[in-house]
């Protein structure tokens, strides 16, 4: 009792009973098992008449089952065989969705599994991103498992990979999974605020600091808002800080009109790699000294 066709790696469970020409079972015989013209083992009949044997397949191709029963004194030796065929395995990925911020470092984790649920051992799986093979620094091509540093432009993604098979195991590709990558988040604060006086030139420092990788942010520009108001120049544009080495030093003319008093001081933080993000604080503006001498 033997199959005709298996799977690469499963068993081939080969059964068989020996009996004499009356139907007699014959226990406590030697047959001899060959695969290929090989000799894999010899068994024994037990009690009834029968043995049992697992082989585990390697290679696909056709497998010559052969049992020998050699014969003694009373009976004559006879033997059967049967031709097996051994078939690739289907494999299949599995590749979860995938969210991660910008310029972060992203574990991609790729799965290969048989048609039986099985691990496959074995091959190269390559990762594409929008239809590009996703690639180390220097060029070369990164097979999963793939730690990587993505520094596309936060948006979303389609992702696939593709196993190239190997052996007796067949080639295999996942549908798009999806890959999100988010923008990073900033901490925004102010250096020291000076207290200045109505008409008078102030330079505001803002400090803008990567919230995950504590790193100074050089990218960016910052505006300022006082009392919810934009500040602009004197042509009446929006005055534009870039953010550099972590500091965007704003300059403004404070208007000669502005009275001695606190203002509710605002600045925003935006670029498009990073979420925006903003801090409040207190800008004083004092009276003007007086400077009149009298003689």
């Amino acid at each position: 009792n033997i199959p005709n066709t298996v799977k690469a790696l499963q068993n081939i469970t080969i059964n068989a009973t020996l009996k004499d020409s009356n139907d007699n079972i014959l226990i406590n015989k030697d047959i001899i098992l060959k695969i290929n013209g090989k000799t894999i083992t010899t068994l024994q009949t037990d009690a009834n008449g029968n043995i049992t044997y697992n082989y585990t397949t390697k290679n696909m191709g056709l497998y010559n089952i052969n049992l020998i029963y050699i014969g003694s004194d009373v009976y004559i030796a006879t033997n059967t065989s049967n031709i097996v065929s051994v078939e690739s395995l289907k494999t299949s990925i599995i590749l979860n969705n995938i969210t991660t911020k910008y310029n972060d470092t992203t574990t991609i984790v790729v799965g290969v599994i048989d048609e039986f649920g099985n691990d496959v051992n074995g091959g190269k799986v390559i990762v594409k991103i929008n239809g590009k093979t996703l690639k180390d620094t220097d060029g070369n091509i990164i097979f999963a498992y793939v730690t990587t540093t993505l520094s596309m432009k936060p948006k979303t993604y389609n992702i696939t990979a593709v196993y190239g098979g190997k052996s007796y195991y067949e080639s295999a590709r996942t549908n798009n999974s999806t890959l999100i990558i988010t923008k990073r988040d900033a901490v925004v604060s102010f250096e020291d605020i000076p207290q200045p006086e109505a008409g008078s030139d102030v330079e505001i420092k803002v400090k803008v600091v990567d919230a995950d990788a504590d790193t100074l942010v050089n990218t960016g520009c910052v505006i300022l808002k006082l009392n919810g108001k934009t500040l602009k120049d004197t042509d009446g544009q929006i005055i534009y800080t870039n953010v550099i080495n972590g500091t965007a030093v704003v300059k403004y003319n404070i208007p000669s009109n502005f009275k001695a008093k606190e203002y509710k001081l605002t600045a925003v933080f935006a670029n498009n790699l990073y979420n925006r993000a903003e801090a409040n604080s207190i800008l004083t503006i004092i009276k003007a000294s007086n400077n009149t001498n009298t003689t």
